[in-house]
This record gives structure tokens, sequence and C-alpha cells, in this order.
């Protein structure tokens, strides 16, 4: 198993050639990438051809953990690509905006939801934050989480 972390900051980009949240996980062919903040999507595109990433897992959603989601949509309709996005949704208008959008395959979780994605088992653990929050953990080749 690989990671790479892709930006690390919150609440924005903390300098020149910084990114917020965002870690690629790559097992054999599975890859997935956990949060998609502000600058990682770039980030992204210049470590893996999106074409090969298998689902993108938003930990929670705030803005520093989701924001590159957005552009991410345009890019999607360009190579006519769906791909699966994993979250805890929300009934907020901001969930509705984020992930309201044909390209998106939506898997709501919760801290009982069990996933096998590829060669990756993934669960969920509630954590504690301002607004719902699910850490993962990402069985492949070795464990995370």
């Amino acid at each position: 198993m690989k990671l790479t972390i892709l930006g690390k900051y919150g609440p924005y980009p903390e300098g020149k050639n910084t990114a917020c949240s965002g870690y690629l996980v790559e097992n054999e062919d599975t890859k997935i990438l956990v949060d998609c903040g502000s600058g990682i999507l770039s980030r992204l595109q210049s470590t893996i051809d999106i074409r090969t990433l298998d689902a993108i897992y938003l930990t929670h959603l705030h803005f520093d953990h989701t924001s590159d989601l957005l552009p991410l949509r345009y890019l999607l309709d360009d190579l006519n690509l769906k791909l699966k996005v994993i979250t805890h949704v929300t009934d907020s208008d901001y969930c509705n905006v984020l992930l309201n959008h044909n390209k998106f395959d939506i898997i709501n979780v919760d801290n009982t939801t069990k996933l096998t994605l590829g060669s990756l088992k993934l669960s969920f653990v509630k954590l504690e934050h301002p607004v719902i929050n699910h850490g993962i953990i990402i069985e492949g080749n070795v464990k995370l989480g």
C-alpha cells in the first residue's frame, strides 16, 4: 500500500505550493482519494491519471476537505467519467450543492458501514468534530487507520 500526502493544511493552503486536506491511497490496482480540499485536484492530476481513481472518500463536509470537488465536476464532465463519492450525507444546502451531480455515484456511510472497493476493505469510525465526521480504516496489504 502506498500513501501520498497531496495536502495537509486547513482551513486554507498555508503558502506557495501547498494544499488543504487530501491523501491518495493506492493498493494494487485500487486508488482512493481521502478528502479533496483546496489545491488537491491539481496535485492529484500531477500524481495519477484521474481515470484510474476508483473513489473519493470525504471525512466530513467542511470546505477545506471538499472544495476541489466542485471543479472536479467539470473535469468529470469533460472526460465523461463517473466517480464514486463516499461520505456521510447530511441534509444541508452545502451537501446538496456539493454532491448533486450526475457524474457522482454517492455512497452514504456511517460507523456501521463496511465496503469493499477493489483490493481495499473500508470501515468507518465516528469522530468528535463540530460537524458529522467519520475517520476511515483502510485495509489492503497493510492497514491504515
